[in-house]
């Protein structure tokens, strides 16, 4: 009797963890949402407050960063084996 409530309690427990995980996966989703919404909000800000600035300057850098990454990425083949 006492194993039957035991196992009972387990797969209670087992499904209340599987809920709230997947509460928890939808929150940081939301929340993800959220936050970029914010950044994009913040970068237009800053974009238009001061258009020669120091955020301007590095928005630049970092798409300059970007497109060498991706010149540099570009050629690679996906199959080819890892060298250590």
């Amino acid at each position: 009797m006492r194993d039957d409530l035991a196992t009972m309690l387990c797969k209670r427990v087992a499904m209340e963890i599987k809920k709230a995980k997947e509460e928890l996966e939808e929150i940081r989703l939301a929340e993800r949402e959220i936050v970029e919404a914010l950044i994009g909000n913040y970068r237009t800000v800053l974009k238009n407050i001061d258009a020669d600035g120091p955020a301007q300057a590095a928005l630049e850098r970092a798409a300059g960063m970007t497109a060498e990454a991706v010149k540099a990425l570009d050629g690679l083949d996906e199959a080819a084996p890892v060298e250590a």
